[in-house]
């Protein structure tokens, strides 16, 4: 299965976030996307694990992940991986699969 990124746009600069360009990837799996983002040298900790689960890449990062097999699509088009890739998510902590191999990091307890 791919993994994709879409187009390079102008990005607010954060002390979190220092580059003033940047894009998206996303997998079809989660264990795909987490496998591509350690090959292309991302720490896992920079996973997005939110609404629309993915990684920020920065332009070098994202010149990384085409030269790597990463697909490139239209914003559009990556926010339909994305959200595939969540209700697959969704759907499988519904069936109590929880934890790393379906959802991502495990999820922190708020006490």
């Amino acid at each position: 299965m791919p993994v994709y990124v879409d187009d390079i746009r102008r990005t607010p600069v954060s002390k979190r976030w220092p580059f003033p360009w940047g894009c998206h990837m996303a997998a079809d799996t989660l264990p795909e996307l987490h496998s591509f983002a350690l090959r292309i040298g991302l720490r896992l900790s920079w996973f997005q694990d939110g609404r629309h689960p993915h990684y920020d890449l920065n332009t070098s990062k994202r010149a990384v992940a085409v030269t790597y097999g990463a697909q490139e699509l239209s914003s559009r088009g990556l926010l339909r991986v994305v959200q595939a890739c969540k209700a697959a998510i969704d759907k499988a902590r519904e069936l109590g699969h929880v934890g790393l191999p379906y959802g991502g990091r495990p999820r922190r307890s708020k006490a």
